[in-house]
């Protein structure tokens, strides 16, 4: 991955070496416990850089490269692999605005964070919104409802699931999903939502150090605000 690659391509040429080999690549099923994927399977085999696997997902959908997509009754193997090695040199920072909006770059860098979280910050994470749930999934969720990016939050989304287990996994999937959600539309702020809401929503991952946006006032600050 160089400085000018949005994404780490490592993710995508090595799901095509796997999906390349005999008798791996299947349809119906992103991964059939015996070590047969699809393409979408194949992605998420690999964690070159933790959390791009997710975003590449979305990115495939974005170009066609869907589960339906691999699914077709003419599709081959050697059509997987091929396509994978086209989208991998093709993807362009104007191609991640267009799945995941203007700010990408901050989405992308999320992403890879949530898909890093510890044990610990998962509780801490948990804790943070349990606190402030009521005021992140009223007001300030409806008001990003309507331009929020899919994309976005689902990666990140995706990205928690990943990194969470079972006993904080709800509440950090509620906590990211907020947080990404608002990220999203943060170049709506002052239009369709406000400051406080942005702030309702990214806060409890900001509380346990967690850079959401890079214009971010430092969490102390917001609250004391």
């Amino acid at each position: 991955m160089t400085a000018t690659t949005p994404l780490d391509t490592n993710v995508i040429t090595q799901a095509a070496a796997l999906i390349s080999e005999p008798d791996v690549w299947i349809q119906g099923a992103n991964d059939d416990g015996h070590g047969h994927y699809c393409a979408h399977g194949a992605v998420l085999r690999q964690h070159c850089t933790p959390g791009d696997q997710h975003m590449w997902r979305q990115v495939m959908r974005k170009k066609g490269l869907t589960e339906e997509w691999n699914d077709a009754t003419d599709r081959t193997a050697e059509e997987v692999a091929d396509r994978f090695a086209l989208i991998a040199a093709e993807t362009t920072a104007a191609d991640m605005a267009d799945v995941f909006g203007p700010q990408w770059e901050a989405i992308r860098d999320l992403v890879r964070r949530v898909a890093a979280l510890t044990p610990a910050e998962l509780d801490k994470l948990a804790a943070a919104w349990e606190a402030t749930r009521a005021a992140a999934g009223a007001a300030a969720w409806e008001a990003t409802e309507a331009a929020a990016r899919e994309a976005a939050w689902e990666a990140t989304r995706a990205a928690a699931g990943a990194a969470a287990w079972p006993a904080a996994w709800p509440a950090a999937w509620e906590a990211t999903r907020a947080a990404t959600r608002a990220l999203a539309v943060h170049d709506l702020i002052g239009e369709q939502f406000t400051q406080t809401h942005y702030d309702t929503q990214t806060g409890p991952l900001r509380s346990i150090g967690i850079t959401v946006h890079p214009a971010d006032a430092p969490y102390a600050e917001m609250v004391s605000a």
